[in-house]
């Protein structure tokens, strides 16, 4: 009985403590200080990564949209000089991944480019801890949108 009693004080818990969508999304805005960010359509099922930087004295938006169900499997790449990476790895060994800027309006400028890719870096400015809680969020990002992702690193 008091095994029972634990397993539904436990589930309670971790259903009532874990992130929204949306709480998500704006956790991996915010500990990135706004560089990189995401945006999810659930409408048309895509999903956008979005890299805001300086670009020609001008703050530009560089999209990169995935099918969220190409992605297999989510995994880290550390790197030596402070900038580590979340690698989202496709299935099949390749997706197709369209690119395209926005400015600061955030209208499309430029030329929208669909290019086949192995996998979808997203850098970020971070240690070896703080890196593993991005990987942390973007396995339950996919896990919140009902794409099931493996851990990259545990195979």
């Amino acid at each position: 009985m008091k095994t029972t009693s634990l397993i539904i004080i436990c589930l309670f818990f971790n259903i009532t403590f874990s992130q929204s969508l949306e709480e998500t999304i704006g956790w991996i805005g915010q500990n990135t200080d706004g560089r990189e960010q995401v945006s999810y359509d659930q409408e048309n099922h895509k999903l956008s990564i979005i890299s805001v930087r300086q670009f020609q004295n001008l703050l530009t938006a560089f999209v990169k949209e995935i099918d969220p169900n190409s992605v297999n499997s989510i995994g880290i790449i550390q790197d030596k000089n402070g900038w580590n990476s979340v690698v989202l790895n496709f299935k099949d060994g390749y997706a197709n991944v369209k690119s395209y800027m926005r400015d600061k309006d955030f209208k499309v400028t430029g030329s929208v480019t669909n290019n086949n890719r192995a996998f979808l870096e997203i850098k970020v400015e971070c240690d070896k801890e703080k890196i593993l809680k991005f990987k942390k969020a973007f396995l339950h990002l996919f896990k919140t949108i009902g794409v099931q992702v493996k851990d990259g690193d545990l195979f």
